[in-house]
């Protein structure tokens, strides 16, 4: 079982917080601010026994507008961070270590070179210390370009199966929706 626990706050806010710095060295050396928060969606999943199937790791995740500290680029950052199942939030450091995730999150938006997707400034795989929601679980941190053009989710949160489209994209005729759609599965195959 999934649940979506918008009210656990995963990022603290001294951490990041509007004016919070964060280095990348890949792809390239760079240093970026946030400006402010934008949103925040958490996927915590009941915890599972060894005769349940597995829904993988519990995370959450934030997309903050960010500015290159060297040019005033501005650009999207979104973390990702392994928290721990639901009901195991106050059990010992030790017992939550034993869920962390083998591998960290990863976007491959880039490594396939679509077209329509955003280029990649920055980004950085750490484990979580000791201390961490998770000990041994990930932290992923992503910077992306801005793109033109108009959201089709009322939200800025990831696109996930059954999101809801944005007003502006229900306002067109299916037809025009589907036109749409084809377009972009045909930009994004080639």
């Amino acid at each position: 079982m999934t649940a979506a626990m918008s009210q656990i706050g995963w990022f603290p806010r001294t951490q990041f917080t509007t004016s919070s710095q964060f280095v990348f060295q890949t792809p390239v050396s760079s240093s970026w601010t946030i400006r402010e928060k934008i949103s925040q969606r958490n996927n915590q999943h009941e915890e599972c026994g060894p005769e349940e199937p597995e829904f993988g790791p519990s995370a959450a995740q934030a997309t903050f507008d960010v500015q290159r500290d060297s040019n005033g680029q501005n650009a999207y950052m979104r973390i990702y961070v392994q928290v721990p199942h639901i009901g195991t939030e106050f059990e010992s450091y030790e017992y939550r270590a034993r869920q962390a995730a083998q591998t960290p999150h990863s976007e491959f938006f880039h490594d396939h070179h679509a077209t329509m997707t955003p280029a990649l400034l920055g980004i950085k795989e750490e484990v979580q210390g000791p201390d961490g929601f998770v000990p041994g679980g990930y932290i992923t941190y992503i910077v992306f370009e801005r793109v033109p053009g108009t959201r089709l989710a009322d939200d800025q949160q990831a696109p996930w199966p059954g999101f809801p489209l944005h007003t502006f994209f229900q306002k067109f005729e299916r037809t025009e929706r589907d036109k749409i759609r084809e377009q972009s599965i045909r930009s994004f195959a080639n």
